[in-house]
């Protein structure tokens, strides 16, 4: 309740969250190369009936066994179209991660309010969504992706999630870092990506903090004024600050 109250105060975040907390359209790009129209539709229901149970049960709680009784399937047809639980999870962070960006940049950043503002503030609306985005998709997913990070040798789909420079948020935030070095509000002794590196590195560090405190987050105003903080303190133009 305290979450959506603060939205509900904090009018030009409101317009952001709704966009990161909106109910998901049906995922896209799960589609098997070559894959018939009846094996995209099993792949389809397998990924379904994986994610509902995994929200309702727990990552750690279902088993393929579970999955394949709920999407009446077989544990054959699984492996035939997943490695494991985890490739499931790590598809649906990379495609809700696309619909998200997606939809920020269609209606967030064409919208009148976005218009308005500065370079800077269209730079911290957007990390409060991403902030807020992951948030929406929930801290075991999240685990479930570092845990690949850490433990394989190369995970394909955790590396798209996480590191890839040319993923939607990367591209996103080094195209309002650069309009910010144009228009005068970001500094301009640094690169675009080396901007982009020290924003990177503080918003994990939220994201770390959020992880290592078991779910225990700060509120989004806390975010929101730490964001404030570390614009004006390491992004601000000199000319600005």
């Amino acid at each position: 309740m305290a979450f959506a109250e603060k939205a509900i105060r904090c009018p030009i975040i409101s317009a952001v969250l709704d966009a990161a907390m909106k109910p998901k359209k049906q995922s896209k790009g799960i589609k098997g190369r070559g894959a018939s129209k009846k094996s995209d539709e099993t792949r389809q229901r397998i990924f379904d009936a994986s994610i509902e149970l995994f929200r309702e049960n727990g990552f750690g709680g279902v088993s393929v066994e579970d999955i394949t009784k709920k999407s009446g399937t077989s544990v054959g047809s699984f492996y035939h179209h997943f490695e494991s639980k985890d490739e499931v999870v790590l598809i649906f962070l990379q495609v809700t991660q696309e619909q998200d960006y997606e939809d920020y940049e269609t209606t967030i950043m064409t919208s009148d309010e976005f218009a308005k503002k500065n370079e800077l503030e269209r730079l911290k609306d957007f990390l409060m969504f991403s902030t807020n985005a992951n948030r929406a998709v929930g801290e075991e997913f999240l685990r479930v992706a570092i845990s690949c990070m850490l433990y394989s040798d190369s995970d394909y789909l955790a590396y798209k999630y996480f590191l890839d420079p040319e993923r939607r948020f990367a591209v996103i935030t080094k195209g309002l870092i650069r309009s910010g070095q144009e228009a005068g509000f970001i500094r301009t002794d640094m690169s675009v990506d080396e901007v982009f590196e020290i924003i990177e590195v503080f918003v994990n560090g939220l994201e770390e903090r959020w992880f290592l405190s078991r779910g225990e987050q700060p509120s989004i105003q806390v975010v929101s004024d730490l964001l404030d903080d570390f614009l004006y303190r390491m992004l601000t133009s000199r000319d600005l600050a």
